[in-house]
């Protein structure tokens, strides 16, 4: 299964993420493409892991949008996945199956900054959700969720941990439930293909052992425990 990423800023949660995967044989790195509009470090860290990258330096979202579908319809890319902050249009995601990882519980805290506004509004639970792209900003058909109760001993700097390690791990249900094809969508509603599993902090949770162990290492190394996966 081939697959784009449009990427702004650094995309670590992505990368820590597909890591788990291709360790995992969930995907092959060389069946990735990384796009942006800027030589950002997500560009460098695609460079350097030998992951194929493109950059398109274009400021009008429709132009941009179109020559992305361009490249990705040549690269044969069946899905891909945002972390990316400007607009895309229907030039790259009618055609082809996109999906957004955004940093809140959607319906909450919709558009750029969504973290920050969490924080500052000393909110009790943090989450992220991973949605179906549509033309209105962050407000595609839900496709997985995850979230964690706030402790009372996590300063800000935690809170960053808990969003980066909530991102990743949607970065891997995503892919996880495209190499299983367990759901379709039609810009309003998610069909599911099959059952899947759930915990309180995730649904769906992913119920390979293999990702869960790897994900659950990722978490220690950041010395944060936020997900049971």
């Amino acid at each position: 299964m081939k697959s784009f990423a449009i990427l702004s800023g650094e995309g670590r949660s992505f990368f820590d993420a597909i890591s788990i995967l291709s360790e995992c044989e969930i995907i092959n790195m060389e069946d990735i493409i990384v796009l942006s509009d800027r030589k950002c470090p997500a560009i460098y860290e695609a460079r350097n892991r030998g992951i194929e990258y493109e950059i398109i330096e274009d400021e009008d979202n429709k132009s941009f949008s179109t020559k992305a579908y361009e490249i990705c319809s040549n690269f044969s890319a069946e899905f891909g996945i945002l972390s990316f902050s400007r607009l895309l249009t229907r030039d790259i995601y009618g055609r082809i199956r996109t999906l957004n990882v955004h940093p809140a519980l959607l319906p909450a805290y919709k558009g750029l900054g969504a973290l920050n506004k969490a924080i500052k509004d000393k909110v009790r639970f943090i989450g992220a959700t991973l949605h179906v792209v549509i033309e209105e900003v962050d407000s595609g058909p839900i496709i997985a969720q995850t979230v964690s109760p706030i402790r009372i001993e996590w300063n800000e700097s935690d809170l960053r941990k808990v969003s980066y390690i909530q991102k990743a791990y949607l970065f891997i249900v995503s892919y996880w439930m495209e190499s299983e094809r367990m759901y379709s969508y039609d810009f309003h509603n998610v069909m599911w293909n099959k059952n899947t599993e759930y915990t309180y902090t995730c649904n769906p949770s992913v119920s390979n052992a293999r990702v869960k162990s790897a994900f659950n290492s990722l978490q220690k190394e950041l010395g944060i425990n936020c997900i049971i996966p």
